[in-house]
């Protein structure tokens, strides 16, 4: 039996060749349909494709938005802000905290964040005020650049002192009694007139603001200033001032002022003020002797008498006496505040005395019971003998040669 011949394809020659040669049937299921030819023919177009009834031709397709693309942003942005006031509210503090301050301060009076400066004290002033209880009043102030401290005692006596530094914050403590009489109101304390007397202070004694050491403000009527400097000339070391810094002087000087101009006493606004210091320490005057630059009076007082010694800025020294004095006296109220100055012009008309030759005035009210008007007699320096020596009424209306 001769051996099967195969084709190059395998596939046996001769009479399985009819059989082999039949293409295999191809499952229907994976014929391509009819109507979905794998090539298009060169000349038919190709079907246009489907567009968006809402979109006009010819428009760009709008890109798809991705969501919560910004949420990575905005957290980045809270985040980097979160940290920079972190950082800031951390170097605030440090900036602000007391051993900053007082280095920056450094004894400097008048250093930006010092006390003596005026809108820190008010400040520094201002956070005392709100720990004061109701019927507490200041018997002593002390203040320094970098510390303010206020002495105060109640109605029955119980003392405490508030200090506050340079961040402001108050610190109290019990400082057992106090029953001084004396005493006045945080609202006396001029911050502007205190950067104005440490100032013209550190001028006079041609110091720096290291030298300051202290001021204080005890209690009077009014209370006055004093000043304190180191390392200055000996002379130089102490100072006084009135509340408003119109005069700073060493302690027992006089500021200066002559006739009835700038400071005058005899100027009646000056005058009336003198008399409202005079009214706080009784009503009654027994002697007056009024001079440009100093008001010289003895009252009734208690059964005693005191004497007020007045200077141009209106800073008062007072001393008892248990005597009852003289027997005359004028009510404080009954001495007109312009009648002097009136009195020196009506004499200025009668016979051509300057008013600003005055050297003093004085009222010395006669005893009860004397026929004699209370009145003012007037002396003048430089001029004729003959017109020395003045009489005025109180009010200065009437004037007649001594």
């Amino acid at each position: 039996m001769a051996a099967p011949e195969y084709d190059a394809f395998g596939n046996p020659i001769g009479e399985a060749a009819s059989t082999a040669g039949a293409p295999e049937r191809v499952d229907a299921a994976l014929a391509l349909p009819e109507d979905q030819p794998l090539a298009l023919s060169e000349d038919e177009p190709p079907a246009p494709a489907r567009s968006d009834p809402r979109r006009p031709p010819g428009a760009p397709r709008p890109r798809r938005r991705r969501r919560g693309g910004w949420i990575a942003p905005v957290f980045t942005i809270l985040a980097l802000a979160g940290l920079g006031l972190m950082l800031w509210s951390s170097e605030r503090d440090s900036l602000d905290s007391p051993d900053v301050v007082v280095r920056e301060v450094d004894g400097h009076a008048l250093a930006e964040r010092s006390l003596i400066r005026a809108p820190n004290l008010r400040r520094a002033l201002r956070a005392v005020q709100r720990r004061l209880r109701p019927t507490e009043e200041v018997t002593l102030l002390r203040l320094e650049p970098d510390e303010l401290i206020v002495y105060v005692r109640d109605e029955r006596g119980r003392a405490r002192i508030l200090s506050a530094g340079v961040t402001f914050g108050v610190e109290t403590r019990d400082a057992g009694t106090n029953t001084s009489t004396d005493a006045f109101s945080l609202e006396v304390v001029n911050p502007s007139a205190v950067e104005r007397i440490v100032r013209q202070t550190l001028r006079q004694a041609d110091a720096t603001d290291e030298n300051l050491s202290y001021l204080s403000l005890s209690s009077g009527n009014p209370p006055s200033w004093s000043v304190g400097l180191e390392d200055v000339r000996i002379a130089d070391r102490t100072w006084t001032a009135d509340l408003q810094g119109l005069a700073v002087t060493h302690p027992g000087e006089l500021p200066f002022a002559e006739g009835v101009a700038g400071r005058s006493l005899i100027r009646p606004a000056n005058f009336a003020k003198a008399k409202a210091i005079l009214a706080g320490h009784g009503t009654r005057i027994t002697t007056i002797r009024v001079a440009p630059d100093r008001i010289d009076a003895t009252l009734r007082r208690d059964g005693g008498t005191r004497a007020v010694d007045i200077d141009a800025a209106l800073r008062a020294t007072t001393s008892d006496s248990p005597g009852p004095g003289s027997s005359g006296s004028v009510r404080v109220s009954a001495v007109p505040p312009d009648g002097l100055y009136r009195a020196l012009q009506r004499i200025r008309a009668k016979a051509g005395i300057s008013p600003a030759r005055i050297d003093y005035a004085v009222i010395s009210p006669p005893p009860p019971r004397v026929d004699l008007p209370t009145q003012w007699t007037i002396f003048f320096e430089n001029v004729r003998e003959r017109d020395h020596g003045w009489y005025a009424s109180l009010d200065g209306s009437r004037v007649r040669p001594l």
